[in-house]
């Protein structure tokens, strides 16, 4: 179990991996604190808080695509269909493109209470009242201290899902943005 409910676990921003999926991979493997699902007529979303980050899964009757991002390594099978896994850190500037342009990623690591307010401001101007939003607050290493935040936002305009993310890490100040689009479903 890489997380419990009553347990502090130290993770760095550094150590978060991307996996992209075109299937539905075992995310189970992370421990899913919060899980959603949404149906659009014909697409169906899933997405949810890990214990060690997120997931959004979304199936149509063409195509089929998950994202994870974890702080710890993933246990894939070829099952799993993983064609894409990397640490963040290790993707060339910042942004990735797959599927010739079906689905992009992107990231940005800030550091500092003010810019992680600004860019959270930032990510919360995209909800709107058709957004998907979902969040969780990790325990701190004291009762006293600042909790790290999972939020993640998902909006859907009929051919696309926007997915954006934070990954808060008060114990460095920092916070890892992320957004990603997948088209064409």
């Amino acid at each position: 179990m890489i997380f419990s409910r009553n347990q502090y676990v130290e993770q760095p921003a550094d150590s978060i991996r991307l996996y992209v999926s075109e299937g539905r991979p075992n995310y189970e493997q992370f421990s899913i604190l919060k899980g959603l699902y949404k149906n659009f007529n014909t697409v169906k979303v899933s997405y949810g808080i890990l214990g060690a980050s997120h997931y959004v899964h979304v199936k149509s009757p063409t195509h089929e695509l998950a994202e994870i991002c974890a702080c710890v390594d993933g246990d894939f099978s070829e099952s799993d269909n993983i064609v894409f896994a990397k640490h963040l850190k290790d993707i060339a500037n910042n942004a990735i493109h797959l599927k010739g342009d079906r689905y992009s990623f992107e990231y940005k690591k800030v550091a500092g209470k003010t810019l992680i307010k600004n860019e959270l401001r930032h990510l919360r101007h995209h909800k709107n009242k058709e957004s998907l939003n979902i969040s969780y607050k990790f325990p701190g290493k004291h009762f006293f201290s600042e909790k790290a935040l999972t939020e993640l936002l998902l909006n859907f305009d009929g051919e696309s899902l926007e997915i954006r993310s934070v990954h808060t890490y008060p114990n460095e100040d920092a916070a890892v943005f992320t957004k990603s689009t997948l088209h064409c479903l």
